[in-house]
């Protein structure tokens, strides 16, 4: 495998001329567009040998939290809700952002992080606040800052309001037959309507 100048690892040992080799593609394989294989007779010093033409090669990401474990809940506004990821590949930096259903992300996909540093192959950010509209459908994406084909989704998870009761508190005591008000305060989310 040859990823240009001066890339170039070995794909494996010398294997039978069967026609076929399942190569695994370690994380350390550089990333570009301009990789080539060759192949070359193990037995002969003659120096027979065979190119191939240049083809690509790509990172993935895998989204780690929200995870799949049922649906991951987050409150509106409440900073500090983790996001974590995990690199396959060199790819240096991530850009990061959300949807609100799921499907329209913004372009570019910065709304959380914009080019990332990606200083170990598991990243994890404490410092995202779901905004204030709730909904049940938001999805986190993760891309590479370089190559906007490699991205991924997280699983569907829910953003949630907050809400504080703040009538009748423990120490009340109302009596039957009396009209009291039940209070409460709105600390978190966009919350039209209570029961």
């Amino acid at each position: 495998y040859d990823g240009g100048a001066p890339a170039t690892e070995y794909a494996g040992a010398t294997t039978a001329n069967d026609g076929s080799y399942a190569w695994f593609i370690k994380a350390t394989t550089p990333l570009g567009p301009a990789a080539k294989i060759k192949i070359v007779d193990a037995d002969h010093s003659y120096g027979l040998s065979v190119n191939s033409d240049a083809f690509r090669t790509k990172g993935a990401l895998t989204v780690l939290k929200p995870g799949a474990n049922g649906v991951p809940t987050y409150t509106a506004g409440v900073a500090g809700t983790d996001i974590q990821w995990q690199r396959l590949g060199n790819i240096a930096t991530v850009n990061i952002c959300y949807a609100a259903d799921g499907v329209s992300f913004p372009t570019p996909c910065t709304n959380i992080k914009s080019a990332f540093a990606m200083t170990a192959d598991t990243m994890t950010i404490t410092d995202w606040t779901p905004p204030q509209t709730i909904g049940i459908g938001y999805k986190i994406r993760v891309v590479d800052a370089n190559d906007s084909t490699v991205s991924i989704d997280s699983v569907a998870f829910k953003v949630q309001g907050k809400l504080t009761l703040t009538a009748p508190l423990t120490s009340a005591t109302w009596a039957i037959g009396e009209t009291r008000d039940i209070t409460w305060d709105i600390n978190q989310g966009n919350v039209a309507n209570v029961k």
